[in-house]
């Protein structure tokens, strides 16, 4: 399933899509969110993990188990946003139930 998140950039590059100025300003806000998650959260996780090996419940990980896949999932976002096509989000859906319980 992972595999299809490649076919999204693919899709852009190779049908040459081009997005409106405001697309691109959301699609960036929502990347830049992403990282933020992604990268701040692991690197939290490193350094409470590494001064006691314990249950991590401040900062990013007060109120989710998992905010650096979070992150991801909105970097993945961005690209399912500028690819502009709705089958682009199956791949999306399907892990944020995942992630959620639901599936």
């Amino acid at each position: 399933m992972l595999g299809m998140y490649w076919l999204v950039p693919y899709l852009i590059i190779s049908q040459h899509l081009t997005v409106s100025n405001w697309l691109m300003a959301v699609a960036t806000l929502v990347v830049l969110v992403g990282v933020f998650y992604h990268y701040v959260s692991d690197a939290h996780k490193h350094a409470v993990l590494s001064t006691q090996p314990c249950l991590i419940t401040s900062g990013l990980f007060f109120r989710s188990r998992n905010p650096n896949y979070f992150g991801e999932m909105l970097i993945y976002l961005r690209f399912a946003l500028m690819a502009m096509r709705w089958w682009v989000l199956i791949p999306l859906v399907y892990w944020w139930a995942f992630l959620l319980g639901i599936c």
